[in-house]
């Protein structure tokens, strides 16, 4: 079963004792604009059980309540995946960990041209290291790398084990969701028991995080 973000939040991340932002759920533009009011400065966000929202639009930030009015209009109604938007989660804004901008650009280095000199220039030392902690080398084989990430998870510094953690649970649920039309059940499968093998180095980091994957690892014998 796939949740949308404000139900996760509240049947499994606060009685894990993980803290979340304060959030209000809002069904139109004016009922966003009265809890942006509330709430003050906050994000707009789309609630469909899928992910890559944020690519698609489907979170903005908002400063005052006629900010959250117009960007609840632009979320509200469009087509994320298979589904249409709702309602929005209007949520204060927090102070972004540096392991939240790791996470965010934890695929950077392998996936684009930028460089750690670059990525340190504009986040700093501390995020690009970790960055560079969670990054594969791309010159090795595909099976190495996958054997690597196994054996390094238990050596990880504490930040670079949250982001790994929190990268494949992104990733078991985008297989659950949406998975690459040419992954057979087969692909899917592998990849849930290769996450496992990672998981399991990395048991210990955050308690509620890894009640969250393992939610998610029953799924795979659903996989088709």
């Amino acid at each position: 079963m796939n949740f949308e973000e404000h139900a996760a939040k509240s049947l499994i991340l606060i009685p894990t004792g993980i803290p979340v932002p304060r959030g209000i759920l809002c069904a139109s533009a004016a009922d966003a604009a009265t809890a942006a009011a509330e709430i003050g400065p906050c994000v707009v966000k789309a609630q469909v059980p899928t992910g890559k929202r944020g690519k698609a639009g489907g979170i903005k930030l908002a400063n005052t309540p006629a900010e959250t009015e117009q960007a609840a209009r632009q979320i509200l109604g469009m087509r994320i995946g298979e589904y249409t938007v709702e309602r929005v989660l209007i949520e204060e804004q927090g102070r972004i960990a540096r392991e939240f901008y790791a996470a965010v650009l934890h695929d950077t280095l392998e996936d684009t041209e930028t460089t750690a000199a670059e990525l340190e220039a504009l986040f700093g030392r501390e995020v690009t290291s970790i960055v560079l902690e969670v990054t594969d080398d791309k010159s090795l084989g595909k099976n190495v790398r996958k054997q690597r990430q196994i054996e390094h998870a238990p050596h990880s510094s504490p930040k670079a084990r949250l982001v790994k953690l929190a990268d494949k649970i992104c990733n078991l649920r985008d297989i659950i969701a949406s998975p690459p039309a040419e992954w057979s059940a087969e692909r899917k499968q592998a990849y849930f028991d290769w996450a496992a093998q990672v998981v399991t180095g990395l048991r210990g980091t955050h308690p509620g995080l890894e009640a969250v994957f393992n939610g998610l690892l029953v799924h795979r014998a659903e996989l088709r």
